[in-house]
């Protein structure tokens, strides 16, 4: 999480109210553009890489939304939301009790568990899969050693329920909160369409795509300042960083080279024999694309309820 590079700023139009949780399709819809910047601080802020251009449109992730919203307001110490008790199968952690980290861990983790099949009282949707509408990723500069611009609809993402978390640490007083997790497995499944070079080969294809990295450790800095409105105390996350470290990742991309098998065998040897440079050119991307999202509807949550309800006694 300490390494930073040229920062983009994002001018955002979010298509729903903020108050989504009486929403029924909890989803979350933002247009981007991304215009280039230099300078930079300590932790960075929206970061992306010099030559990483992102667009969403239309990106429904509720499950992701629902994710949140089972992590903060049901394992935190809420006991209601919008005026319903919770399930008492929920944990709750209060920020006088020594072992406070420690619970929070066993929450988060016993909550991702609960909410797989979602609280359809509360409109929180089913955590598996999270879906993601539309999503661009055009990287690279004439010397990298990949130039790719890539379109991807109807994204699925699986497994994310599987996830453990390992660590947790909180900083109240700094308003820092780190945590770590792993997930034995997460797919990356939907329509794609590609066009660019990787290593030293163009590449061009539609069809359907799979992404699968494996073994996956994840690890999340939130960082937030406090913000007051009507009396009351607020938690606003200013920055959250994201970083994924996965054993393996596989590609499998359908109809490369209009259907041409000789190539597209080829290209996926490439691709999956050196998967580590393949992921580490992109890995940017899609970090900076999590944490943008995360901080998004995490603001949705902090700025909802006061740091006193959130964090009790």
């Amino acid at each position: 999480l300490g390494r930073r590079r040229d920062t983009t700023r994002f001018d955002i139009k979010p298509s729903i109210p903020t108050d989504y949780l009486q929403h029924s399709s909890c989803s979350f819809a933002i247009e981007a553009t991304a215009a280039r910047k230099s300078g930079q601080d300590r932790n960075g802020s929206d970061r992306f890489g010099a030559s990483t251009i992102l667009l969403f449109t239309m990106i429904s992730v509720n499950a992701l939304a629902c994710c949140l919203v089972g992590i903060w307001f049901l394992t935190l110490g809420a006991h209601t939301i919008e005026g319903k008790d919770l399930p008492t199968s929920f944990e709750k952690c209060h920020r006088n009790d020594p072992q406070f980290d420690q619970c929070l861990r066993s929450a988060v983790n016993g909550a991702i568990r609960l909410l797989k099949d979602g609280l359809p009282d509360f409109g929180i949707l089913p955590l598996e899969p999270l879906a993601v509408d539309s999503l661009v990723i055009e990287q690279g500069e004439p010397s990298s050693p990949i130039k790719l611009k890539q379109h991807f609809t109807n994204v699925r993402l699986s497994h994310l329920t599987e996830s453990t978390i390992l660590k947790y640490r909180t900083d109240l007083k700094k308003l820092i909160i780190k945590a770590e997790a792993i997930t034995p497995q997460i797919e990356f499944a939907g329509n794609y369409t590609m066009d660019g070079r990787i290593l030293v080969l163009p590449i061009t294809g539609k069809g359907l795509a799979n992404i699968t990295l494996h073994r996956l450790k994840t690890h999340h800095e939130l960082i937030g300042e406090l913000v007051e409105r009507n009396g009351e105390q607020y938690m606003h996350i200013r920055k959250y960083l994201v970083h994924f470290e996965p054993k393996l990742v596989t590609f499998q991309f359908g109809n490369l080279f209009n259907g041409d098998e000789r190539l597209g065998k080829t290209m996926h040897q490439v691709l999956n024999d050196n998967w580590e440079v393949v992921f580490r050119e992109l890995r940017s991307s899609y970090e900076d694309t999590f944490g943008y999202i995360f901080k998004k509807i995490s603001n949705q949550i902090f700025l909802k309820v006061p740091m006193n309800k959130i964090f009790p006694q």
